[in-house]
């Protein structure tokens, strides 16, 4: 439809989500969206925010693609809390506005960006695994947001080539890292 339409949940509960959520207009007003499928923000798509301050937690079973078209709003909270599979980012930059945590499961970046929080908040937890190609570059916009325990792989690209892995910044470094380049 052409028409735009707000969806909203009592604030202190959580939103599931058991098929593909495609969001291209209107809002979503709740806590917690907790997406057991595929999530597709539309191109352009900012009219507002589609989460306000909440959290958007990817639970699903096996692996889920999460596409953010350029220019769309991006997430408050970002979550990866899966039994297996990844959180694979579809082709643009994620950017986290607050805090980015995995739980379990992984979130694959493939050759995406990845900037985390604002210049007041902000902290990425990894207590799972964090997948890139090399290349990618990581932002810390908040001074006190550090990355902590959890697996970094670097997956390449299954060529021969040479990966660049991003700097992290002054005092920051990886827990368990593993170039994995078949």
């Amino acid at each position: 439809r052409s028409a735009s339409y707000n969806l909203q949940v009592n604030y202190s509960e959580t939103a599931v989500i058991a098929g593909k959520l495609t969001v291209t207009s209107g809002r979503i007003y709740c806590t917690t969206i907790a997406a057991a499928g595929d999530v597709e923000v539309a191109a352009g798509y900012n009219s507002g925010t589609y989460y306000g301050n909440g959290t958007l937690k990817f639970n699903g079973a096996g692996d889920q693609q999460f596409t953010i078209g350029s220019g769309a709003v991006y997430p408050y909270n970002l979550e990866v809390d899966k039994a297996g599979g990844a959180v694979i980012v579809g082709t643009s930059a994620l950017n986290v506005y607050n805090n980015l945590t995995i739980t379990n499961g992984a979130l694959d970046l493939a050759s995406n960006d990845l900037s985390v929080g604002t210049s007041s908040s902000g902290v990425l937890t990894n207590n799972a695994k964090l997948k890139l190609a090399g290349g990618n570059t990581i932002a810390f916009n908040n001074q006190f947001s550090e990355p902590t325990i959890g697996d970094w792989e670097y997956t390449g690209k299954g060529v021969s080539e040479t990966l660049a892995m991003p700097d992290l910044g002054a005092g920051r470094a990886y827990h368990d890292l593993t170039i994995n380049d078949t």
